[in-house]
């Protein structure tokens, strides 16, 4: 395995992807990073993309993905892992030798042993691991790497993309970085949102809320609560929001604490 942290390495590749490479993409992407990064493979020339978003609060059914020519996964790190919600989801997904990609994308503090801990899902589940991307992007908290994934995120990812596809049926795969066991943290969220007068009660975060954290009333967020900000991020009318002076606090420090800017790193044969 080689580590390619210079984009330009893999300009030096001539060769062209299937002309008809049929690509399944499959996210979980509370506030929509792991997504994007996911997404721009499809804009690619000469693919075809269907997605499985696994992000929303439904029962994901068993899917077999063995028919597609490739298979990109994409998750967020929170605090080191995949979050807890999203590892039977990703279970879910089936392949039969199938290549694949990993791409994670975190807030420019570290990934840790996301990778590891989603590549060993999907190995588990019969897909063949061709590279990992790892992508820093704008912190769900905070004022951290404001505007990433940028244009550059994205033309590095799908240079990547180019190698994947390039080289899927090569026998080679990546063992994704990472330790087991893979550290221990705490699923439940810190902080939760709360709910100002702007609300027009569309039930809008009811229904998006990846773990079901949000009662029917709206207004009361529930102990399923992964902090993952996306009633925050998506509510049109900005009523969610995290008023505690504590979190205030929090976000004043890890902004100082990440303020310098991480490096993408892509993981090929």
């Amino acid at each position: 395995m080689s580590t390619i942290a210079d984009v330009q390495e893999l300009s030096k590749i001539t060769s062209t992807p299937n002309p008809m490479s049929s690509i399944a993409l499959v996210y979980f992407s509370p506030t929509g990073n792991s997504k994007k990064a996911v997404s721009s493979i499809g804009e690619l020339p000469c693919v075809t993309v269907k997605t499985f978003d696994i992000t929303g609060n439904v029962e994901v059914p068993e899917t077999d993905l063995s028919g597609f020519d490739f298979v990109v996964f994409g998750a967020p790190v929170y605090a080191g892992r995949i979050p807890a919600c999203s590892v039977e989801r990703c279970k879910k997904m089936k392949g039969s030798g199938t290549p694949c990609a990993l791409v994670l994308t975190y807030g420019n503090r570290a990934y840790e042993d996301a990778p590891r801990e989603l590549g060993d899902i999907v190995a588990a589940n019969g897909f063949r691991i061709k590279g990992v991307a790892t992508m820093a992007s704008q912190h769900t908290y905070g004022q951290i790497q404001l505007g990433r994934l940028n244009k550059d995120d994205i033309a590095e990812l799908q240079e990547f993309f180019f190698h994947m596809l390039a080289n899927a049926e090569e026998p080679e795969t990546v063992v994704p970085p990472g330790n087991y066991p893979y550290k221990v943290v705490e699923a439940k969220a810190k902080f939760k949102p709360t709910t100002n007068s702007n609300c027009l009660a569309c039930g809008m975060c009811v229904r998006d809320c990846p773990v079901g954290a949000i009662e029917e009333d709206i207004k009361t967020v529930n102990d399923n609560c992964i902090g993952c900000m996306r009633c925050v991020k998506n509510c049109p009318m900005k009523a969610k929001s995290v008023v505690a002076q504590a979190f205030s606090d929090f976000e004043k420090l890890l902004s100082e604490r990440l303020k310098n800017r991480k490096e993408n790193e892509f993981f090929v044969c």
